[in-house]
C-alpha cells in the first residue's frame, strides 16, 4: 500500500519558559493515573463473575466494531473505492439505518451470530464514511490530524472508563436529559451552519459536540457498568415488556454500539477542531508568505522591480 501519510510525531522541545509545563503536567498525569489504576483494582476486585464477563464482552463487541470501522475504511482508501457521488453516500446512509434497526431489535441470546454480523455491517457502513474523510485528507496533506484525533479519542476513552470504574457510585445516568437537549440542540445548530456557513458557529459546534459526546460516553459506560451489575435472573425465568415480548438479560451489543456511536462522533468533533486550527495556521502562513513576498518588492529599485 505505499506510505501510508500519517505524518510524524515530533516531540515537543522542552527548553525554557512554559515548555517546561509539558513534563511537569505528563508526571502529574502518571501520579494521578496510579492512584485512578489502584482505585479501579480495588473495585473491580469485588465484582461478580457474571459482571465481570458481560463488561468484557461489552468492550470486546466495542472493539470489534472499532477495528472494523477503521480497517473497512483503510480498505476502501487504498484500493480507491472510497464513494464519491451521492447517490453512494444516501445508499449508505439508509443501510446504516437497517442495520441499527436489526442491532436494536434482534434477540442477542436467541440470534446471536445475526446480531453480530448486523453490528460488523454497521461498523463497515461506517467505514466507508471514515474513507471519504481520509481520502480527503490525504489530498491537503492533514492525515497527521486524524492519527492526533484517534490519539485523542483513545485518551479520553479510557480516562472516561477510568473514572466510571474507580468511582461506582457517583452518578453519571442523570445526565440522560440534558443530553437530550443538548444532541437536539447540536443537530439545529449543524443544520443552520449548513445552509449560512458561519465560521464561528462552526468552531462552536465542534468544541460544544465534543463536550457533548464525552458526556454521553460518561453515561453510556456508567449504565454498562450498572446492568452487568443486575444479578442474573433464576433458570427458566423471563422478561417481557409490556407487549409480551421477550427481553434479553443482557445485552452487550446494544451496549456496545452505544458507545461506539458516542466514541466515533467524538472523533469527528476532535478532528473538526483540529482541521480548524490546521486551516487557521496555514492562512496566517500564506499571508505572512504574501506580506514578506510584499516587502522586499518595495525594497527593490524602480528600475528593478517587475511590471
Amino acid at each position: 500500500p505505499g506510505d501510508m501519510g500519517l505524518g510524524t510525531w515530533q516531540l515537543p522541545s522542552f527548553g525554557s519558559g512554559r515548555a517546561l509545563a509539558v513534563p511537569a503536567a505528563g508526571l502529574a498525569t502518571l501520579v494521578v493515573l496510579g492512584q485512578v489504576m489502584e482505585a479501579t483494582r480495588g473495585e473491580t476486585s469485588q465484582w461478580s463473575k457474571t459482571q465481570k464477563q458481560r463488561v468484557r464482552a461489552t468492550f470486546g463487541y466495542f472493539g470489534l466494531g472499532v477495528a472494523a470501522w477503521v480497517g473497512c475504511a483503510f480498505v476502501l482508501w487504498k484500493t480507491g473505492l472510497v464513494p464519491h457521488h451521492p447517490l453512494q453516500i444516501f445508499g449508505i446512509f439508509l443501510a446504516s439505518c437497517y442495520a441499527t434497526y436489526k442491532c436494536s431489535s434482534l434477540d442477542y441470546d436467541a440470534d446471536r451470530k445475526a446480531k453480530v454480523g448486523w453490528f460488523g455491517a454497521f461498523a463497515g457502513l461506517q467505514g466507508a464514511n471514515l474513507s471519504v474523510i481520509l481520502l480527503q485528507f490525504h489530498l491537503r496533506g492533514w492525515l497527521h490530524l486524524v492519527a492526533q484525533a484517534a490519539a485523542i479519542t483513545s485518551a479520553d476513552c479510557l480516562a472516561v472508563a477510568l473514572i466510571v470504574v474507580s468511582y461506582p457510585h457517583k452518578d453519571w445516568l442523570w445526565l440522560r436529559g440534558t443530553l437530550s437537549a443538548g444532541m437536539g440542540m447540536l443537530l439545529g445548530a449543524n443544520l443552520v451552519n449548513m445552509l449560512f456557513g458561519n465560521r464561528i458557529l462552526h468552531q462552536a459546534i465542534a468544541y460544544v459536540g465534543a463536550a457533548v459526546f464525552t458526556a454521553s460516553l460518561l453515561h453510556d459506560v456508567q449504565k454498562v457498568m450498572r446492568e452487568a451489575a443486575t444479578p442474573p435472573l433464576p433458570p427458566g425465568a423471563e422478561r417481557r415488556d409490556a407487549q409480551g415480548r421477550r427481553l434479553c438479560e443482557f445485552d452487550p451489543i446494544r451496549h456496545a454500539l452505544s458507545i461506539y456511536m458516542d466514541a466515533v462522533n467524538l472523533f469527528f468533533y476532535v478532528l473538526r477542531i483540529l482541521a480548524d486550527q490546521e486551516g487557521r495556521n496555514e492562512q496566517s502562513h500564506r499571508q505572512r508568505q504574501r506580506g514578506e513576498g510584499g516587502e522586499g518588492r518595495r525594497q527593490l529599485p524602480p528600475q528593478l522591480r517587475p511590471s
